[in-house]
Formats: C-alpha cells, sequence, structure tokens
C-alpha cells in the first residue's frame, strides 16, 4: 500500500511544494516517463508531467526525436535541470547521449 501512496501523493502535489521536491533533483541523473500532454510544434518544445515524481518537463526535442506527439508515451534519461523559461517546469540535459538513445516516444 505505500508502495502506491507514495507515488500518488507525490501525483497530487502541485505548485511550491512538488516544485520544492523536483529542485531537490536538479543537477541528478534520471530517468523519467509520462504522457505527452501537449507540444509547441514551432518551438519543438513537448510538456508531460512525470508519473513517479510529478515534476512537469517542458523539454526541446531535436530533429531526430521520432514519434514525439500529444498522446504518446516518452521515456527520456539525463540530468534534470531547471527550465529556464518556465518556473516549475524542468528539462533534460541529454549532452552526452546518443542521439537514438533518449527520448524514447511511443
Amino acid at each position: 500500500m505505500a508502495t502506491v501512496a507514495l507515488p500518488a501523493a507525490l501525483w497530487l502535489q502541485t505548485g511550491p511544494a512538488a516544485a520544492q521536491y523536483c529542485d531537490n533533483l536538479e543537477g541528478q541523473e534520471v530517468k523519467v516517463s509520462g504522457t505527452i500532454d501537449r507540444m509547441v510544434e514551432a518551438a519543438g518544445v513537448i510538456f508531460f508531467r512525470d508519473r513517479k515524481t510529478a515534476c512537469q518537463f517542458g523539454m526541446v526535442t531535436h530533429r531526430n526525436d521520432k514519434g514525439c506527439k500529444p498522446g504518446a508515451q516518452v521515456e527520456v534519461s539525463g540530468k534534470l535541470i531547471k527550465n529556464k523559461f518556465l518556473p516549475d517546469t524542468y528539462d533534460i540535459d541529454r549532452s552526452g547521449k546518443p542521439a537514438a538513445e533518449t527520448p524514447i516516444c511511443k
């Protein structure tokens, strides 16, 4: 029961509480996944909330990131960083990762 309660509690966190938890993960290697909520095609940015931590991500996609569109499942790994443009939103630093390795959109 406790293993279900923790992710559920994190999912329900919003605003400062969730952001503070996510801030504590900054600079750490993480693997996050979720459903893409929306996309700004002109900027190549996808938005999703991580299932485990409830952190909100706004991640810039690269040319070779295939299948990343609203409704798709995304999984990405790398160093968690704060999004420079949107408060309480995070990004993944994928530098040094092979392009084919991350993200995976299905």
